[in-house]
């Protein structure tokens, strides 16, 4: 395994540990999901900005934030660890790669945001477009970011080829759907993430590297609601991506 700086310093994992406990708002680590490595690596960031002076915040993609009540009921030992499974919609692989950092976070009491918009909105304006946000209930609307952006062509390229190479989708879907709806995600994450940034705080924001690499996604979206705020963006890489050096303040690439 290979860290760089942006720069092109070879560095340690000890070195990025200490360059986030510097003064900033947000650390996004953008972990490719299928990489048990890239875990492991969140898992010691974690425990080592634990130690800061600030008071630490993790914030994950992986829960959505109609959740939010059910991460804190078991947070707070008000239901055990089955009826939290039951009700908060884990990924697949929550066991494996996600457990770790919600126990650490439970045994030393740091709080958890529910950072993701529900999947069942974004399913909805993928299919069926932006319009389809005017016909949500209430109990849905609240969770509609406030403001969204979608004029970053940049990401808007990169996210049509990621689209052209998938397997998931269904013949004749509308890319421009399925765009709104990620940016939907990266608004309500960059809501989710800014309501905690009050100086006093530092947040460690785990999501796919797509929502975060190249300062696009997640920190565009939070750039246009609080230019002020400070980030740090660390990018897991099994394999090396064009212009790999540019996607984050720093940057692992897994070697066999």
């Amino acid at each position: 395994m290979i860290l760089f700086s942006k720069k092109g310093n070879r560095i340690k994992l000890e070195d990025i540990i200490d360059a986030a406990k510097r003064d900033f708002d947000v650390v996004f680590f953008g972990e490719e999901h299928d990489q048990r490595k890239a875990h492991e690596l969140e898992l010691k960031i974690f425990k080592g900005l634990s130690e800061h002076k600030k008071r630490l915040i993790l914030c994950l993609e992986m829960f959505e934030q109609d959740v939010q009540p059910v991460v804190e009921n078991f947070l707070e030992d008000r239901i055990d660890e089955k009826e939290f499974l039951e009700k908060s919609r884990p990924w697949n692989n929550y066991f494996t790669d996600y457990k770790p950092l919600i126990d650490y976070a439970k045994m030393n009491r740091i709080p958890v945001i529910a950072a993701n918009i529900p999947r069942r909105i974004a399913n909805r304006v993928a299919r069926q477009g932006p319009d389809i946000l005017k016909e949500l209930g209430k109990e849905d609307k609240e969770y509609i970011p406030s403001s969204y952006d979608i004029n970053d062509s940049a990401y808007r390229e990169a996210f049509y080829r990621v689209m052209e190479h998938s397997d998931h989708l269904m013949p004749g879907f509308n890319k421009e759907y399925f765009f709104t709806a990620q940016v939907l995600k990266d608004a309500a994450m960059a809501e989710a993430i800014n309501r905690y940034v009050d100086g006093k705080s530092v947040v460690l924001m785990i999501n796919g590297k797509f929502h975060s690499d190249f300062y696009r996604g997640i920190p565009y979206q939070l750039k246009k609601i609080n230019n002020a705020i400070k980030m740090l963006i660390i990018s897991f890489n099994s394999v090396k991506i064009d212009n790999y050096m540019l996607s984050g303040d720093y940057i692992i690439i897994e070697e066999d």
